[in-house]
Formats: C-alpha cells, sequence, structure tokens
C-alpha cells in the first residue's frame, strides 16, 4: 500500500505533492479514527447487551461470593 501510494504521488506535478500527500494523510487519519469509534461503540453495545441479558459482571461475581458460606478447609497434620 505504501509503495503505491508513493507511486501514484510520484505521478502528481512536484509543486503539489506536499499539499496532496498532506491531504491523503489526513484522510488516513480520519478514516482510522471512524474505524477506532466503531470498534468502541460495538464494545460498548455487546458490554451493555450482556448486562442486559442478565449476564454477571465481576461485582456481581463478588457479592455473590460473598454472601455464600465460607468453604471448611481441611487441617494437615504437623509432622
Amino acid at each position: 500500500m505504501t509503495e503505491a501510494f508513493f507511486a501514484a504521488l510520484n505521478e502528481i506535478p512536484e509543486a503539489r505533492q506536499a499539499e496532496v500527500a498532506k491531504a491523503a494523510q489526513s484522510a488516513i487519519r480520519d478514516a482510522l479514527k471512524v474505524a477506532r469509534d466503531k470498534a468502541k461503540a460495538a464494545q460498548a453495545a455487546e458490554r451493555k447487551a450482556g448486562k442486559a441479558n442478565g449476564a454477571k459482571t465481576n461485582a456481581t461475581k463478588r457479592k455473590a461470593a460473598a454472601a455464600r458460606p465460607a468453604k471448611a478447609r481441611k487441617v494437615r497434620a504437623a509432622a
């Protein structure tokens, strides 16, 4: 992809190459930001959907574990 970018850039007159390169970098940066934002939104939706479906969060699991009686521990005899 990098080679294709520079090959296309070489076909542009030198006087405008810097301007075109800057615009291309800006467009690529914006596209990457949009992709990251979509991924974050998808993760948030998954978390929200999981909680709505009754999935237990870590805090809920800790509360449930605290409410259970402690397990009896085996005591080893000293040798």
